[in-house]
């Protein structure tokens, strides 16, 4: 999945709080004997480069890439195509369109709507100042 930074302390972080959100998920997949590794990898290029090689060293895997949308995605368009128009991507006719998942673009904005209980998560980590400022603040 996108997202994480560059330093593992907040890769760590980010797995830590994926692995809560799909906690029903992971349950599952081991009930039923499946591995389930969630895997931050920073940068969306460097998400893509990851689940390509995941997908090309374990074909009998099902890997799933998780990338930020970046822009709205047309409902009649699969995210293959949002990716190639986007991106720029070629993924392949061997990766299924139910592998690519992308986060709506809201999820920016439902991180930056409340600043100080950003501030106070990530505490000296994170700059108040950094994030664009609404119109309204």
């Amino acid at each position: 999945m996108e997202g994480g930074g560059n330093s593992a302390e907040t890769k760590s972080r980010l797995r830590q709080g994926m692995s809560k959100f799909l906690n029903s998920l992971g349950q599952s997949a081991r009930q039923k004997r499946l591995d389930w590794k969630i895997v931050a990898c920073g940068s969306r290029n460097n998400a893509r480069d990851a689940f390509l090689h995941a997908t090309q060293a374990s074909p009998q895997c099902f890997n799933v890439l998780l990338v930020d949308s970046e822009a709205p995605v047309d409902r009649q368009a699969s995210p293959r195509i949002h990716l190639k128009q986007s991106d720029g991507w070629e993924l392949g006719l061997d990766i299924d369109d139910d592998s690519l998942h992308l986060m709506i673009q809201i999820m920016e904005t439902w991180i930056v709507a409340d600043p100080d209980a950003v501030a106070a998560y990530y505490q000296k980590h994170f700059l108040k100042s950094a994030p664009p400022q609404s119109p309204e603040s």
